[in-house]
């Protein structure tokens, strides 16, 4: 009650969510008497850019999972019974794990401690067949986004605002827990056109999820809200 009444009691308030999918959550609760938008998160796409040379570097098809902290709630369980579900032709490889993780995973899974360096990353994106978020707890995560910014195609649950960062051209979304739709989609996926796929995963990331146009809905926005006149944009 006393957080409703100090957040109610602010009489200039508008609320900016990185999702559709929480921007509907917070209209049902009561901060839906505030004006709300959705400025999705962003990333940098002059470094998440595709890689040609780790592409054609593969030697063999492999799956990429990435996440800061792997935890039950990320998905680490289902990358491991997924891996059941794959031809053992594709290899499966984990970014984000601690040592311990990386020392424990089951064959056919290859794990790797976390990068903080973008060029790395960069490249694993860029050589992976498919980025799969199997996260059952997230509200819109730019691991997705950095994938497509690579030309990767993106396959995610239905988890809070993970969808959104694909559409039908650039990725899949199944229900969480879902292996055999995974399966089905990497199916779909081996009948696409593949570089038409990664050429529009590239399109949309650099449309929709670029951090200066992100920054620059924010500078919109604070114009708009203070009234200032003159424009101001991100250099």
């Amino acid at each position: 009650h006393d957080k409703k009444r100090l957040f109610t009691s602010i009489r200039n308030l508008t609320l900016v969510t990185p999702s559709d999918w929480l921007n509907n959550h917070v209209e049902k609760s009561f901060l839906g008497i505030f004006p709300t938008r959705t400025i999705n998160n962003g990333i940098d796409t002059g470094v998440f850019v595709p890689d040609a040379e780790s592409s054609l570097a593969a030697d063999r098809k492999y799956l990429l999972f990435v996440a800061n902290v792997w935890t039950k709630s990320k998905g680490l369980g289902d990358i491991f019974s997924l891996r059941n579900f794959i031809d053992s032709s594709i290899d499966f490889l984990v970014v984000g794990l601690t040592q311990r993780q990386a020392k424990s995973m089951p064959p056919g899974i290859t794990g790797i401690k976390r990068i903080s360096e973008a060029g790395q990353l960069v490249k694993l994106y860029s050589g992976a067949y498919c980025f799969i978020n199997p996260t059952y707890s997230d509200n819109f995560p730019t691991v997705n986004l950095e994938a497509l910014s690579c030309g990767t195609p993106v396959i995610t649950y239905r988890t809070g605002g993970s969808p959104e960062a694909v559409n039908a051209e650039t990725g899949f979304v199944v229900e969480r827990g879902d292996l055999n739709g995974i399966a089905e989609s990497l199916e779909k996926l081996g009948k696409l056109n593949y570089q038409d796929l990664s050429k529009a995963c590239r399109e949309r990331a650099v449309a929709l999820f670029d951090k200066n146009k992100k920054f620059q809905e924010y500078l919109n926005m604070f114009q708009e809200l203070v009234g200032i006149g003159s424009s101001v944009e991100v250099l």
